[in-house]
């Protein structure tokens, strides 16, 4: 897997993935859930980020995946419907816990399972992340008592910001899980 994903991804997003791992195991013990799928999950998360466009929609078609018309607009979007696919076309692998988490860990839902909180949370403030929020938020998860659902809501408050203050458009899964979360 770790020779397989190295050459699928450029060295900074493979050091990401590690990191992300590394960030979602911590997490993974800390709140006492499975170690091995988190770390999986959390490892494989950014498998088709480094597609290029044209390979996107080679990949799109080749599996026939659909996409919402509001993530068609939203490149950044676009391996969160890719890499639930490569891990299981690449790597075999067909989880469900696994392939939501890879999933959701850019948009997000509001029924987010355990390990999809975990790889959210870990995607942002894994130690390769430098941007002042990460850090912040990086601290936060390593010494509070805080529940993984205040973490996830931290993040989402964080790149919530981040949008407005682009004017990016946020997609609606985004916005629910907001919803769900500050209940």
């Amino acid at each position: 897997m770790y020779a397989k994903l190295m050459g699928l991804l450029k060295k900074k997003r493979f050091e990401h993935s590690v990191g992300t791992a590394k960030t979602a195991v911590y997490l993974a013990r800390k709140y006492k859930y499975d170690v091995k799928k988190t770390a999986v999950a959390a490892f494989l998360h950014d498998c088709t980020k480094d597609f290029t466009a044209e390979q996107t929609r080679a990949f799109v078609k080749k599996y026939g995946i659909k996409m919402d018309p509001q993530s068609e607009k939203i490149p950044a979007l676009w391996h969160s419907y890719t890499a639930p696919y490569g891990v299981e076309k690449m790597f075999g692998i067909h989880d469900k816990e696994i392939l939501s988490a890879v999933r959701n860990h850019t948009a997000g839902c509001a029924k987010m399972g355990v390990i999809d909180k975990m790889v959210y949370v870990a995607d942002y403030t894994e130690y390769n992340r430098e941007h002042k929020s990460s850090v912040k938020l990086r601290r936060m998860v390593k010494n509070s008592k805080k529940s993984l659902d205040t973490l996830v809501l931290n993040v989402l408050q964080n790149k919530l910001k981040y949008m407005i203050d682009g004017k990016k458009i946020i997609h609606i899964s985004t916005i629910e899980m907001w919803n769900e979360l500050s209940r």
